[in-house]
């Protein structure tokens, strides 16, 4: 999805391992966003998407790239 920084107004996407990754960090250290205030904008994401269910989208994708890579395929996702 894409979110927009209600402080800056920068728009940025939010991808599902971000949210994951939201997920193990939240009580360490800061995400990486354009503006401090965007990280606070997408705590709602973290009680939205529940994180053992992230772990087994990860799970399955790890799966789906191995068999790939087996078969002499490296499958990767991104822009």
């Amino acid at each position: 999805m894409e979110q927009r920084c209600a402080h800056c107004g920068d728009r940025y996407r939010v991808t599902l391992y971000d949210v994951l990754f939201e997920h193990r960090v939240q009580q360490e250290w800061q995400p990486m966003r354009p503006c401090s205030s965007c990280a606070v904008e997408n705590t709602f994401l973290l009680d939205a998407i529940p994180e053992d269910a992230l772990h087994q989208i990860e799970e399955a994708w790890g799966q789906v790239v191995e068999a790939a890579r087996r078969k002499g395929i490296d499958l990767r996702l991104g822009a």
